[in-house]
């Protein structure tokens, strides 16, 4: 989809009267496969949030904004190590392996396919994210030898 048919239907899906019910169920439909037990709640908490004044505008100025070419630009300036998880049914991804591939090409990075996970593996798959977060984070502290990580009380 080019950014400027994702920008058009992000104004007019974020337009009154439908706009935060219309955000609450697109969140959900971007958790593809496993399914966190607390789901339900999160999207009417995120519903009633941007019912609050200024936060649907405040949302919708940066939804239409959101574009991959910011990050091409700016990802070469990046140096710090990174990890990263891609959910394997992620809608925003036509080829989620390639998407992979294609941030591990281009940073000092590790990552992972997870399965059974959309766009917020972190809270989808868990299991697999917070293990995989915790050797990535020991990694640092091993690699630098500064103790990163240690408790200095």
């Amino acid at each position: 989809m080019s950014a400027w048919l994702a920008r058009t239907l992000y104004r007019a899906a974020f337009a009154r009267p439908w706009d935060a019910a219309f955000w609450s169920r697109f969140y959900v439909s971007l958790n593809r496969g496993t399914r966190a037990p607390w789901l339900a709640e999160h999207a009417a908490d995120i519903r009633r949030n941007l019912n609050e004044p200024g936060r649907l505008r405040s949302f919708r100025k940066l939804a239409v904004q959101l574009d991959r070419s910011v990050v091409e630009r700016r990802i070469g300036q990046v140096k710090a190590p990174a990890v990263i998880f891609v959910g394997t049914a992620d809608p925003d991804y036509k080829d989620p392996k390639a998407e992979l591939a294609w941030f591990l090409g281009r940073l000092n990075a590790t990552g992972t396919l997870i399965e059974e996970a959309g766009h917020y593996p972190h809270s989808q798959r868990p299991d697999v994210v917070v293990p995989g977060t915790l050797e990535f984070l020991a990694s640092l502290r091993s690699q630098d030898g500064s103790g990163w990580g240690q408790d200095r009380g």
